[in-house]
């Protein structure tokens, strides 16, 4: 698992694990809650990069706290399950400058 703060355009590398788990999903979320905050900068998007296609119980977690997916399909490509937008800025909110 690979826990991410991507600006819009980029696009993710290889992913060397082999399966989705939930518990390393949520220590991923963690760390992005985590960190972001501490950044010099605050991040355009969070994103975790998982090495197949998770269930949809695991999108909705990460979608919950306005963090997108990112999985590699069978194929070698990649998939972008972006959260909605206003899960993006309601987490935004909770690390901005008072």
């Amino acid at each position: 698992m690979a826990a991410r703060w991507l600006p819009r355009s980029s696009r993710p590398g290889g992913a060397p694990w082999s399966s989705v788990k939930r518990t390393h999903v949520r220590q991923a979320l963690g760390q992005l809650l985590d960190y972001a905050p501490a950044l010099e900068s605050p991040p355009d998007i969070l994103t975790v990069l998982l090495p197949t296609a998770p269930s949809e119980s695991v999108v909705r977690l990460l979608h919950r706290y306005g963090v997108d997916c990112v999985y590699r399909r069978p194929n070698g490509t990649y998939l972008r399950r972006g959260a909605p937008e206003a899960s993006m800025d309601a987490v935004a909110r909770l690390w901005a400058p008072t």
